[in-house]
């Protein structure tokens, strides 16, 4: 039985008949299924191994977010100032990052000017708050997304930190929050924008939305480009497994604004994103 090789439609295999027989196979009774089995999953063994520190690595990461997310949550709101909750969760942040030996490389901590300004910043993961806690000394108001506003946890943490939340999809609700960030320039905490408003898996500077800088030239603050780097590769969007990588934060020469007409927006939103562009280590999407 199964002597003479066939295809599934039923004729002869002549030539796989023939190397049988010269290597003395033909006739050969077959494996048991339970040791193909075996064979396939010892062959498949390798890959899982390769696979198991990755695994382990993102279980210690969640760990150690677990432990101390609650400690920064508590601190957030029972601190009665600003300045003390972003000094306990600017060294939570350091914490975690040696606790997920991630090394952080920051530089130009020397250009924030020492008055108000707007700083811009790249987005490409959902680490870069971390990243931003951990490396800069004192308070900042990010501009967040306007979906935390219905976020039951995050909404007070969030607010306590001083956050203000703005529209991105409807252009004439995100202006006139842009408006409104205004009466927020003059409070003396520098405010953060994510200036690409979102991210996604793939590597790339996007476009940079309008709304810091027209916030910045109609108040003649500085906008200061802040470049992070690597944190995409440390946790990609759509992806809850965190891996090793060495992080990066820069901060560029302030910029001045010119004017608040149409063109200086635009130049002074080019000019910012080109000193992100050289530090982010990542291309411009804009190019392709």
């Amino acid at each position: 039985m199964h002597a003479v090789l066939k295809t599934s439609s039923g004729k002869i295999r002549r030539a796989a008949v023939r190397d049988a027989y010269l290597d003395g196979r033909l006739g050969a009774p077959a494996r048991a299924a339970w040791l193909q089995i075996l064979r396939l999953q010892l062959a498949s063994l390798g890959g899982r191994l390769q696979a198991l520190p990755g695994v382990l690595y993102a279980g210690w990461a969640w760990l150690g977010f677990a432990l101390l997310a609650p400690l920064a949550a508590l601190c957030i709101l029972v601190l009665p100032t600003i300045g003390q909750r972003w000094a306990c969760a600017h060294r939570l942040a350091r914490l975690y990052r040696w606790f997920c030996a991630c090394p952080l490389r920051v530089e130009g901590l020397d250009r924030l000017p020492p008055g108000n300004c707007v700083l811009v910043a790249n987005h490409a993961s959902y680490c870069d708050g971390l990243v931003l806690a951990a490396a800069l000394p004192r308070p900042v108001r990010f501009v967040a997304k306007a979906e935390f506003r219905s976020n039951r946890i995050l909404r007070p943490l969030f607010e306590r930190m001083g956050a203000l939340f703005v529209e991105r999809f409807d252009a004439r609700q995100g202006l006139e929050d842009a408006q409104a960030l205004g009466a927020h320039a003059g409070e003396g905490l520098p405010m953060l924008f994510f200036a690409e408003g979102t991210f996604g898996a793939r590597e790339g500077l996007q476009a940079f939305r309008l709304g810091a800088f027209q916030v910045a030239a109609r108040h003649s603050l500085p906008i200061v480009p802040v470049a992070l780097a690597g944190t995409r590769a440390v946790l990609r969007d759509r992806s809850w497994w965190p891996q090793r990588g060495a992080l990066a934060l820069t901060v560029c020469a302030p910029v001045e604004p010119r004017g608040d007409d149409w063109h200086d927006l635009l130049a002074l939103r080019d000019a910012v994103r080109a000193r992100i562009l050289a530090h982010c280590g990542e291309h411009d999407a804009l190019r392709g």
